[in-house]
């Protein structure tokens, strides 16, 4: 099976609500005012970066373009027996369509379109009523419907598949689940309590790599 490698760029943080508040930072570290405050969002920010890189899963609503150079493929012959010598046919006929194609995190919560483009940079906009967004699964994917088809642009070489989707839990903080939350403050109070020094060991506590277990998406091939 051939799956395309996907690139994401971000396009926007559709609020700029915090995962953890500096109020609940405040309490934790049991600071008084508001001397540190940037300092603190600035680590908060920083550790919810790196925890949603370690389970890929976005927390706060965030728009994301996703690319790939092509649709999934796979060997039409791949489960048949080898065949000695030459066969005649485009190279296109030795594939056949995968009928998903896997995001490369979660959650999602809609897709805006799949864009096509061809070798002129030309976009093209595949219709939505052909495809279905899993939004169920750990690993969201989009499907092509019975019947239906990958677009046949002829794609330029690099990025020639695009997807525009929302992901996240929702825009506030209260909706991302409470073990990811606890893992924040703890892992950000470890880089606050220990700034300016040299951290040689794991700078995830133990206590937040359990927290964030049961969240981690694994992918298998």
């Amino acid at each position: 099976m051939i799956m395309p490698t996907p690139t994401a760029v971000l396009e926007s943080d559709v609020t700029a609500s915090a995962v953890v508040a500096y109020t609940e930072m405040q309490s934790h570290l049991r600071l008084d005012g508001s001397t540190d405050q940037v300092l603190v969002e600035s680590i908060v920010s920083a550790v919810t970066q790196k925890i949603e890189n370690v389970i890929s899963r976005k927390l706060i609503t965030q728009v994301w373009s996703i690319y790939y150079d092509f649709f999934p493929s796979k060997y039409k012959n791949e489960n048949d027996d080898w065949w000695e010598g030459t066969k005649d046919g485009a190279v296109s006929n030795l594939y056949s369509p995968v009928r998903f194609l896997e995001l490369p995190f979660g959650p999602c919560q809609s897709a805006y379109f799949i864009k096509t483009f061809d070798e002129s940079d030309t976009g093209s906009i595949f219709d939505a009523s052909l495809y279905q967004l899993d939004i169920y699964s750990a690993r969201p994917k989009i499907g092509i419907k019975s019947g239906a088809t990958w677009p046949a642009t002829v794609l330029r070489p690099s990025n020639g598949v695009q997807i525009k989707a929302t992901f996240g839990y929702g825009t506030a903080s209260t909706a991302v689940p409470a073990p990811i939350k606890e893992a924040v403050k703890i892992m950000a109070a470890k880089l606050y309590e220990n700034r300016g020094d040299l951290m040689i060991e794991n700078p995830t506590p133990q206590t937040a790599q359990m927290l964030l277990e049961p969240f981690k998406i694994w992918r298998i091939r």
